[in-house]
C-alpha cells in the first residue's frame, strides 16, 4: 500500500480500533485503568510518536489531570533520576523497537507502571511493558500516517482511563464521530490539492505555527514536510513565533496556521492575517468562517473539541505532501514517503 492508500485508510482504521477496543479489548483496559488510576503519568517516544506524546500530555490536561511530555532520548539520559514514585510512563512507539523508547521501556520496567502504545505486539518495547495498547494501524512501511492518528487513540484512551470514575468502561460519542471527520477532512483535502499548495507560493522559508493540542500537528507537520518534500520546514508555538521569528515574516517566508476554536484561537487568526500584512503568503486552517486576502487562504475544518483537533489538523498536510514532494523534483511519484536516510524504524541511537 502507498502513502496516498495509507492516508485514504486513515478513518478505516480508527474506526476500526475504537470498536476493538469497545469489545475485545475491553478487559485490557479495565486492566490499564487500575494502573493508571491516581498516577502521574509521564509520555514518551521520538519523532512523530513524541508528537504523540505531545497530544497525550493535552488530553490529560484538558481533563484537568497533571503529566507531562519527554522525547525519550532526554528522559533516558537525563530526567529519570527526577520521577515521582508515582510515575506511569506511556511509550510510544509505532514499531516498538525505536531505539530511545525501547531504553526507557527496557529500564523502567519493573521500577514503576509501563505502558505500550504500538502497532507492534510482539516488540521489545511491548515485552517490557506492564499493559499494550495496540494501535492496530495495520503495515505501514513509509511516512508515519495511520500509526499517528491511532497512536492519538492509544494515548487518548490514556487519558480517558485516568479521568472516569465509573467501573465500566466507555468510549465517548464524540471520539466516535471523528473516522467522519477524518474522511470529510481528506477528501476535501484531495479535492483542493492544488489550491492549498498554491497558496503557499514559492517561498525558501516554511514555518507552522499552532498552539494547544493542536502543537501535536505543528511538530509532526514539519516532520511529514521534512521526510516527504525535503522541504525545510519549522514548527513553532504561535507564542514562541512572537518572540524573535516573526522577524523571517515577509516575502520567501510562507506560512501554515492552525487555528481551531479554542483558548487562542483569535491570538492565532491575528499573527495569521498580520503575516499576510507583510506578504508572507499564509495557509490559514480553522473552523471559523473567515474571509481571506491576496495572501492569505483560509481553509474550513469542521468543529470539534479543541481537545480532540491533533486528529484532524494533520491531515491536510499529510495530503499535500504527497504532491509537493513530486513537485520538488526529489522523488518520483512511487517514492512518494519512503525514508532514504535512516528507515522508517530508528533502532540505534547513532
Amino acid at each position: 500500500m502507498g502513502l496516498i492508500e495509507d492516508i485514504r485508510s486513515e478513518a478505516s482504521v480508527l474506526e476500526g480500533a475504537i470498536k476493538s477496543y469497545e469489545t475485545e479489548l475491553k478487559d485490557r483496559l479495565k486492566e490499564c485503568k487500575k494502573m493508571i488510576k491516581g498516577k502521574e503519568i509521564f509520555f514518551t517516544g521520538m519523532g512523530t510518536s513524541y508528537c504523540i506524546s505531545l497530544a497525550g500530555s493535552y488530553f490529560m490536561s484538558e481533563k484537568n489531570l497533571r503529566s507531562n511530555a519527554l522525547e525519550s532520548g532526554e528522559l533516558y539520559y537525563y530526567q529519570s533520576n527526577t520521577l515521582p514514585e508515582n510515575a506511569v510512563i506511556v511509550v510510544t512507539s509505532q514499531s516498538g523497537e525505536a531505539a530511545e523508547p525501547r531504553l526507557v521501556a527496557e529500564t523502567m520496567y519493573g521500577k514503576v507502571p509501563v505502558v505500550a502504545v504500538t502497532n507492534n505486539e510482539n516488540s521489545t518495547i511491548a515485552k517490557n511493558a506492564d499493559i499494550v495498547l495496540p494501535m492496530l494501524a495495520g503495515t505501514e512501511s513509509m511516512m508515519s500516517t495511520k500509526t499517528y492518528i491511532n497512536g492519538l487513540l492509544g494515548v487518548w484512551l490514556v487519558s480517558e482511563l485516568a479521568k472516569q470514575d465509573s467501573e465500566d468502561i466507555y468510549i465517548s460519542d464524540k471520539i466516535r464521530e471523528i473516522p467522519k471527520k477524518i474522511k470529510s477532512v481528506i477528501d476535501s483535502s484531495f479535492e483542493q490539492i492544488d489550491e492549498l499548495i498554491e497558496a503557499l507560493g514559492y517561498f525558501n522559508t516554511l514555518i507552522v505555527l499552532g498552539r494547544g493540542p493542536v502543537l501535536s500537528n505543528v511538530h509532526d507537520a514539519a516532520m511529514i514536510l521534512k521526510e516527504a518534500t525535503s522541504i525545510s520546514a519549522e514548527g513553532i508555538s504561535g507564542a514562541y513565533f512572537r518572540h524573535g521569528p516573526v522577524e523571517l515574516t515577509g516575502p520567501g517566508c510562507s506560512i501554515v496556521a492552525f487555528a481551531p476554536s479554542g483558548r487562542t484561537t483569535d491570538l492565532m487568526v491575528n499573527t495569521a492575517y498580520e503575516a499576510s500584512k507583510v506578504r508572507s503568503r499564509v495557509l490559514l486552517f480553522t473552523d471559523r468562517q473567515l474571509d481571506g486576502n491576496d495572501n492569505l487562504k483560509v481553509f474550513n475544518m469542521p468543529a470539534v473539541d479543541e481537545a480532540l483537533t491533533p486528529f484532524l489538523y494533520i491531515l491536510p498536510i499529510q495530503v499535500i505532501s504527497t504532491k509537493m514532494a513530486v513537485m520538488s523534483g526529489k522523488v518520483k511519484d512511487s517514492e512518494i514517503g519512503i525514508l532514504y536516510r535512516v528507515g522508517k524504524t530508528i533502532d540505534k541511537e547513532v
